[in-house]
C-alpha cells in the first residue's frame, strides 16, 4: 500500500513537472517529455536538417525557457558530433558569448524507463539575451548536456534565465530523467504516460 502510494505521488510530481512527450518519426529514435512550462515549436526551416526537435515556453509574463536537441546515429566520434552541435546552435543564434566550460563531473540521471544510470557531459555557460517584452537584457544560462548510447549521441540544450535557473533544476532532472535512446525507446513507449507527439 506504501509503495502503490509512493508510485502515485512520483507519476503525479511527474506530470506536473512535465509535458507531452515526444518522439521524432525517422531514423533517429528517441524520447523525451519536455519541462514544463516549454512546449514542441516549429524548428526554422534553414536548420531543420540540424536539429530533432526544439521546445519553448515561459510562465506567465516570464522570460523565454528553451530546450533544444540535436541527435545523431552515425558513425562521428562524441568529440565530432559536439563540434558539430556547437555549430548548429551557433546558426541558431541560441550559443552563448563564449564557449561553455565543463563541468568536471560527469552528470549521472537514473532513467525512470529502466533505473538505470544515464551519464552526460556537462558544459556550462552564461550570457545576457534580449528577449521580448523586456526593457533590457536578461542573464540567461546554458546547460549543455552530451551524451552517447550504443551508437548514438545526443545533445540536450537548456537555455534558462538566471531569474529561473533555482526553480527549473527539478522539471530539468526529471526531463533528463525521462530521456530514452536506443533499447529504451520500447520501454518508455510501454510505460510513458500518454501517446508521444512524433514529427
Amino acid at each position: 500500500m506504501k509503495d502503490g502510494f509512493a508510485n502515485f505521488e512520483r507519476r503525479a510530481e511527474r506530470e506536473r513537472l512535465l509535458g507531452e512527450a515526444f518522439q521524432p518519426v525517422g531514423e533517429f529514435q528517441m524520447w523525451i517529455r519536455p519541462p514544463n512550462p516549454t512546449t514542441r515549436v516549429a524548428i526554422p526551416e534553414a536548420l531543420l536538417d540540424q536539429f530533432v526537435t526544439w521546445f519553448q515556453g515561459s510562465d506567465p509574463g516570464g522570460p523565454l525557457i528553451e530546450v533544444i536537441i540535436k541527435g545523431s546515429g552515425g558513425s562521428e566520434s562524441i568529440a565530432e558530433f559536439q563540434t558539430a552541435a556547437y555549430a548548429a546552435l551557433k546558426a541558431a543564434e541560441k550559443f552563448p558569448l563564449q564557449d561553455p566550460e565543463k563541468v568536471p563531473d560527469p552528470q549521472s540521471f537514473t532513467s525512470m524507463h529502466d533505473n538505470r544510470a544515464m551519464t552526460f557531459d556537462l558544459y556550462q555557460g552564461t550570457g545576457k539575451r534580449q528577449t521580448q517584452g523586456a526593457a533590457a537584457p536578461v542573464d540567461y544560462q546554458w546547460l549543455i548536456y552530451f551524451g552517447e548510447e550504443q551508437t548514438q549521441k545526443i545533445m540536450v540544450c537548456f537555455v534558462i534565465p538566471d531569474s529561473k535557473y533555482s526553480d527549473f533544476q527539478k522539471a530539468l532532472t526529471t526531463c533528463m530523467e525521462s530521456l530514452a535512446l536506443a533499447g529504451k525507446v520500447a520501454l518508455a513507449l510501454q510505460g510513458g504516460g500518454g501517446a508521444p507527439a512524433g514529427g
